[in-house]
């Protein structure tokens, strides 16, 4: 009789789990920067949120893979400071730009211009572990954001 019940309570378990199971949303659009290949960043846009991803460079060997999300507010807010830190004609040593996103991540931009090209680094600050970013120039940017 207990293996029975037993039997019975796992067959029931099973099948409300697998009817709570929800489709996730597609993406409204998809965005990736790369180089020679290799995808830097890429960008999905959903109805309210956008999740970024990259990989964490200061790993050779291993893919560790990060995310930030933002809102459509911050979405456009952080082009818009990007766009404008680019027209810049030159930047300073120290030229950075720290965006705190709603739910507390750090991204931390520094800019540079090297051969007349100009380029951002990004990183990440999550829960006070760091994550680094690759260089962007400004088309990747536009691209990343789909503003070409």
């Amino acid at each position: 009789m207990k293996k029975l019940f037993t039997f019975l309570m796992i067959c029931f378990m099973s099948t409300t789990a697998i009817s709570q199971i929800s489709e996730v949303p597609k993406p409204l659009k998809q965005t990736k920067v790369g180089s020679f290949g290799a995808i830097l960043i890429s960008c999905d846009r959903f109805e309210n949120i956008s999740i970024f991803q990259f990989d964490d460079s200061k790993y050779q060997q291993i893919k560790v893979p990060v995310f930030f999300n933002l809102t459509n507010s911050e979405y456009e807010e952080l082009y818009q400071a990007l766009s404008d830190k680019f027209s810049k004609e030159q930047f300073s040593e120290d030229e950075n730009m720290i965006m705190t996103t709603k739910d507390n991540t750090k991204i931390i931009f520094r800019f540079t211009k090297l051969m007349g090209t100009k380029s951002v680094k990004f990183g990440v600050e999550k829960n006070g572990i760091y994550a680094m970013g690759y260089y962007l120039t400004q088309k990747q940017v536009k691209k990343l954001f789909d503003k070409v």
